[in-house]
C-alpha cells in the first residue's frame, strides 16, 4: 500500500484507535459516594435517550436515530462518555466497595442521650 496501512477501508472505531494516543486523559480517583450520586444523575438522563433510540432503530433501521437526530445522538454519546469516565474514576479509588460503610445507625453514628439529674 502507498502509505503502509494494513487496512483498505478505515472504520474509525475506538478499537482502531487503541494503538494511537488516546485523547482522553486518565481521571482522578473518585470517592464512591460521589460516584453513586453522579451515576444516578447520569442514568436519569441516559435511560430515556437509550430507550427511545433502541425503539426507533427497531421500528425503522439500525442507525435511524443517529441519522435523523444528530444532536440527540451527540448528547447521548457525551453522556455515555461521562458515565464511562466516572466509572473509570471510581475504579481508581483504592476503597473496596464491599468494605464501604452502609447507611444507617451502624455506620459510625453515635447517639448520646443526656438525662438530667
Amino acid at each position: 500500500m502507498a502509505n503502509g496501512a494494513d487496512t483498505i477501508f478505515s472504520v474509525k472505531s475506538p478499537v482502531d484507535q487503541l494503538e494511537a494516543e488516546s485523547s482522553s486523559q486518565e481521571p482522578m480517583p473518585m470517592n464512591s459516594s460521589v460516584f453513586d450520586r453522579i451515576s444516578a444523575r447520569m442514568l436519569r438522563k441516559l435511560s430515556p435517550l437509550l430507550q427511545v433510540r433502541e425503539e426507533a432503530d427497531k421500528v425503522y433501521s439500525n442507525g435511524y436515530f443517529g441519522r435523523h437526530y444528530p444532536q440527540a445522538e451527540k448528547k447521548l454519546k457525551r453522556l455515555l462518555h461521562d458515565r464511562v469516565t466516572a466509572a473509570w474514576a471510581n475504579s481508581l479509588n483504592d476503597e473496596d466497595p464491599e468494605e464501604r460503610p452502609k447507611a444507617g445507625l451502624g455506620s459510625g453514628v453515635v447517639i448520646t442521650i443526656n438525662i438530667g439529674k
